[in-house]
């Protein structure tokens, strides 16, 4: 009796890290495709394929990552959002299939 309640205590900390886990990657990956045009840009200009003016290194200091970073908390609770109606979702899935009546499997052609 005292490793199955061990089981669920770990099964429940495995849901919760798990759930952890996706919102985090969720972050990192809308975090990463924030950065990667700036990144692009700034390559291309360091290899003399694109010509960026002073100016627009200001504006990109100045304007783009301060709002880069000021959506990373509006991001967190979207994921958070999203993640908790899928988890809300998949509860009431299974609520509708312990509720549902199982169907007799029936042998041979019923007509």
């Amino acid at each position: 009796m005292q490793r199955s309640s061990k089981k669920a205590g770990v099964s429940q900390n495995h849901k919760k890290e798990f759930r952890m886990a996706r919102k985090m990657f969720g972050l990192i990956f809308t975090d990463f495709w924030c950065w990667v045009p700036l990144c692009v840009a700034c390559i291309l200009a360091q290899s003399n394929l694109i010509a960026i003016s002073p100016a627009m290194y200001v504006w990109i200091i100045g304007f783009v990552l301060p709002i880069l970073s000021s959506i990373n908390p509006f991001l967190y609770v979207i994921v958070d959002e999203i993640s908790n109606y899928f988890e809300e979702k998949q509860k009431k899935l299974k609520a509708k299939e312990i509720m549902l009546p199982k169907m007799p499997k029936s042998k041979g052609n019923p007509l």
